[in-house]
């Protein structure tokens, strides 16, 4: 008998963790996933919970809340096929809690994708050979906005994410209002309310804290504009998988400043610098004075991104996720004639 040769997919499925049209990171990778597939010539469809994936690959992304997906995948695609993204709550909150959904959904898939190079260390040792790296890219935007009716002389401290417990969204506000007087930075926060009673908390600090500005939820291009026009951005995540806005803030060649997490290490490099510890307002502050008055910490930080800027380039995500799914139809089952 004569094997065939690896099935030629025409038909992607992209899972969501949530109902489309959620504006977030989730969202735009699987956008940007669509787009690259859909110029390669796969014909892809982006399915959201409870709906049935009908490619004849899946990438799922978030591998707790994309398990029921990928049960429906695997009740009509047995062996082969099946890749889940792994996400920073899976990693860095699920998995070390116990979660048995997460290792259901990691044992289910064929493949795994990781989104930053340090992700191995961090994925249980038997699940290691099917990892992959998929650094998450971006275009720099061609506009630079700043926030309307700013003062002059004031520095901008952007904070782009959803208001959810796990961004700690409202840190950066805190650590502005234990700045001195001199200090001309001012907190900038873009995003939409994910979990009730965020906005009520963010309207309250905004009403209190001089410092602090809330711009709410933006369309993409515009909150890309508003990091390439800001002085510093600030990712005050407890956990990351590895955010989307910190590629953006790469691109724009905007300088970051991030918790000490493996998210934003894995990105940003291992060096101390741009790091204060999760939940530390008075640690980010203090970044942020030195950001301030000390230039060579500026310079420092502008060539950390600068030295970044390829890890973050489309293309490179875009072979890669073209690789991944030359791997994922060869992980079909092959066909035999006689």
């Amino acid at each position: 008998m004569v094997q065939k040769d690896p099935p030629s997919i025409k038909t992607i499925s992209i899972a969501l963790p949530h109902r489309k049209g959620v504006n977030g990171g989730n969202g735009r990778t699987a956008e940007r996933y669509e787009r690259f597939l859909r110029e390669a010539g796969f014909r892809v469809d982006l399915v959201g919970p409870g709906e049935e994936p009908r490619g004849e690959v899946l990438i799922a992304l978030h591998a707790r809340r994309s398990l029921e997906t990928v049960s429906r995948f695997r009740s009509r695609v047995p062996v082969g096929g099946c890749c889940v993204v792994l996400t920073g709550t899976d990693l860095y909150q699920d998995l070390p809690q116990g979660s048995l959904e997460v290792r259901e959904g990691m044992e289910k898939a064929d493949l795994l994708v990781g989104l930053h190079p340090g992700v191995y260390s961090d994925v249980p040792e038997e699940y290691r050979a099917k990892l992959r790296v998929l650094v998450q890219s971006s275009e720099a935007s061609p506009f630079r906005v700043r926030p309307e009716g700013l003062k002059a002389g004031v520095k901008v401290a952007l904070v782009p994410c959803n208001l959810r417990e796990v961004k700690d969204p409202l840190l950066p506000a805190r650590a502005s209002g234990l700045l001195p007087s001199s200090s001309q930075f001012e907190v900038f926060l873009v995003g939409e309310e994910l979990e009730a009673g965020w906005e009520e908390r963010t309207r309250k600090e905004e009403r209190e804290n001089p410092r602090f500005h809330w711009l709410g939820g933006r369309p993409h291009q515009e909150a890309l504009a508003l990091i390439a026009g800001s002085d510093v951005v600030v990712i005050p995540s407890k956990s990351e998988g590895a955010a989307n806005v910190l590629s953006e803030a790469i691109a724009c060649g905007v300088p970051v400043l991030g918790t000490d997490i493996p998210g934003n290490r894995g990105i940003l490099g291992e060096e101390p610098g741009p790091f204060f510890p999760v939940g530390d307002e008075e640690g980010l502050a203090g970044l942020l004075l030195r950001f301030e008055n000390d230039p060579a910490f500026r310079k420092s930080l502008a060539q950390r991104v600068l030295s970044r800027k390829t890890l973050v380039s489309p293309q490179k995500e875009k072979e890669g996720l073209l690789s991944l799914a030359q791997e994922l139809g060869a992980s079909l089952p092959l066909g035999l004639e006689g």
